[in-house]
């Protein structure tokens, strides 16, 4: 694969776009493939969150970061063979430059809910930025996310075949399309928050509890019981506060 010419920092909003998206999935353990500066490694463990452990493989979360120089065929395969190191969230970041890196089209296949930044601060060395001159174009970056096991074989069709049918299943029919999704893919855990999202969203208190009661149940679902948490306490919580109507 080709090395990165000219490794600059990200720059600042980029930066604190990974952060807010790292933070809402407060992941145990983080991997950033290039961090020029440290301006990710030295803010993600900030704040209320705990300190996160950058590790080398078996990650809860990992960040892929574009140098906009590597050719799209080798930056997808670099992402590909990250994703299989990966267990939860997987954040894709990089540079619109044509024909490098993984590609807005694709990015925006991947994650329709991308992110799109455009900053006047751009690259000036290995360890620094600086804002642009007025005849220099500003530079713009995408931010993504994606389930890591939706690169394995054949795991966007069955994730499809779900999501087809998501609108028309009742609790009970996806709990057991998920289950049979998890039996092939372990990593699938997002099926049920899925689910779960649906459900709050018809008001099925008891089929969303249902399916919140599988994700407690996992080995490992990660940022899902987070997200699925939240859904729930969005969607009944204030049921939940009404004081009990008086009788007689």
């Amino acid at each position: 694969m080709s090395e990165p010419i000219h490794p600059s920092p990200l720059p600042w909003p980029v930066v604190e776009s990974v952060l807010l998206a790292i933070a809402r999935v407060a992941p145990t353990s983080l991997h950033v493939t290039r961090d020029p500066a440290a301006r990710i490694g030295r803010h993600a463990g900030e704040g209320d969150h705990p300190r996160l452990q950058v590790e080398a493989d078996g990650v809860a979360c990992a960040v892929w970061i574009g140098d906009g120089v590597t050719a799209c065929v080798d930056a997808r395969a670099a992402l590909v063979e990250l994703a299989a190191r990966c267990r939860h969230d997987l954040f894709m970041v990089e540079p619109i430059v044509p024909g490098c890196g993984i590609g807005l089209h694709m990015l925006r296949a991947i994650d329709p809910q991308l992110v799109e930044l455009t900053t006047d601060e751009i690259g000036d060395g290995p360890e620094r930025t600086r804002e642009r001159k007025p005849w220099e174009p500003p530079a713009k970056w995408v931010v993504g996310h994606v389930r890591p096991w939706r690169f394995e074989a054949d795991a966007e069709l069955a994730r499809e075949g779900f999501m087809a049918r998501l609108s028309r299943m009742s609790a009970p029919q996806m709990l057991l399309a998920a289950r049979r999704v998890l039996a092939r893919f372990p990593r699938a855990h997002e099926l049920l928050l899925l689910g779960v999202v649906e459900l709050v969203a018809r008001g099925d208190e008891a089929g969303a509890r249902a399916l919140w009661g599988e994700i407690e149940g996992s080995d490992d679902p990660g940022s899902v019981r987070r997200l699925a948490r939240a859904a729930l306490l969005d969607g009944f919580a204030a049921a939940w506060l009404e004081p009990p109507r008086a009788t007689g």
